[in-house]
């Protein structure tokens, strides 16, 4: 009863003295244990992988659209807030016209 005592306290030593593992340790694992035990298996998952990958490339020009919404999505956005305040939306020019028409 005692030796099981101190095995098992022996253990939770081990355990929490090892550091944790990220996912991207365990699945080196699983992929050293398949290149030994399933070589062509192995072989045809890194296949179908590059194949997967080539097909969602993004080309350069794919590449510049999604820039240029993007950057006029930013545009939009700072233009909003810019004219918000706070309840409704008002164009510069016509807090400008605004002033002028009130005398200041």
């Amino acid at each position: 009863m005692n030796g099981t005592t101190q095995t098992a306290a022996q253990s939770e030593t081990v355990a929490a003295s090892a550091p944790l593992r990220g996912a991207w340790d365990h699945i080196e694992e699983v992929n050293q244990i398949l290149k030994t035990a399933f070589p062509l298996l192995i072989l045809c998952m890194e296949t179908l992988v590059d194949q997967i990958n080539s097909h969602f490339k993004v080309s350069g020009e794919e590449d510049i659209y999604r820039l240029i919404c993007m950057l006029m999505q930013d545009a939009i956005q700072v233009k909003l807030d810019f004219c918000w305040d706070g309840r409704s939306l008002t164009c510069p020019l016509e807090l400008r016209s605004q002033d002028e028409r009130s005398g200041r």
